[in-house]
């Protein structure tokens, strides 16, 4: 008896570390996603002032940082 105790305390372990491995898998998974759309709305959405830098909306001309025309 004390060896199937022995036995199930094993699974019941080994069932809990291979869950804990798929929603931590899942959740890096998620922010990785989530990272990788961020980056994709940054890079669509914006463009780097040629004089400081700065990320700057697409359709601004004059920098807000530095107020510097911006001709790219």
């Amino acid at each position: 008896m004390h060896y199937l105790f022995n036995i199930l305390r094993l699974l019941m372990v080994s069932a809990v570390v291979v869950f804990l491995f798929v929603v931590t898998s899942g959740f890096i998974l998620i922010l990785v996603v989530v990272g990788f759309i961020y980056y994709k709305y940054i890079t669509w959405s914006k463009k780097i002032c040629s004089s400081c830098g700065r990320r700057i909306n697409k359709n601004e001309v004059v920098c807000k940082f530095c107020s510097t025309i911006d001709v790219n």
